[in-house]
């Protein structure tokens, strides 16, 4: 009887090494400069979004790492950014640790492509948009002024609208797609594709 004991935890002690080694959590770029300021401009073909996909991105950068993260256009004005040459405005009056780059290009998409389902006790149709973007990321180290990393990504995004008629009746879902919300899920797939987080 004590063997078993024994014997079932050793079991067990090897089945968690086992599934737990080579867990660890990785951690993106951003993480190596925890308690640091970034500053993250965001630029789009989309212009009529920009203001508010650049919130939704500042938002999402902030709940998943330990920086203070802003907007460095709405504390500096309207001056675009250029490479290099705000580096020292941007590290000496803003006080900026890093400054991450972002650009979306080639927004595409996809509306109205339907689909059918039939079951035996069910009937679907579904209507489905699409949006596929590419994000382009440059983030600098403001101290130093050198570039910490380069890359892109793809991100995707889609919702549906159905009608479903069956043995418990039709139902309608005619809501009309929201073009903001597929370039803000394009763009969050496409950070979540990255390095940086």
């Amino acid at each position: 009887m004590k063997n078993n004991k024994l014997l079932w935890s050793l079991c067990i002690l090897i089945l968690f090494t086992l599934v737990f080694s080579g867990c660890e959590e990785e951690y993106g770029l951003l993480h190596q400069y925890a308690g640091g300021r970034l500053g993250v401009i965001l630029e789009t073909e989309e212009t009529t979004f920009g203001p508010e996909l650049t919130s939704s991105l500042l938002k999402y950068i902030k709940r998943r790492v330990d920086l203070q993260v802003v907007n460095p256009d709405l504390l500096a004005g309207s001056e675009p950014y250029r490479i290099g040459v705000n580096d020292r405005f941007y590290r000496e009056q803003l006080g900026l640790d890093l400054l991450l780059f972002i650009k979306l290009t080639d927004l595409h998409f996809e509306d109205n492509q339907p689909s059918l389902s039939v079951k035996p006790e069910q009937v679907r149709v579904t209507i489905t948009s699409t949006c596929t973007l590419t994000l382009a990321y440059h983030l600098r180290d403001l101290h130093s002024a050198e570039t910490i990393y380069l890359g892109q990504s793809r991100g995707y995004a889609r919702d549906s609208k159905s009608i479903k008629a069956g043995k418990y009746g039709v139902h309608f879902d005619f809501r009309e797609i929201d073009r903001y919300n597929l370039i803000e899920e394009a763009m969050l797939d496409a950070v979540r594709e990255t390095e940086l987080l």
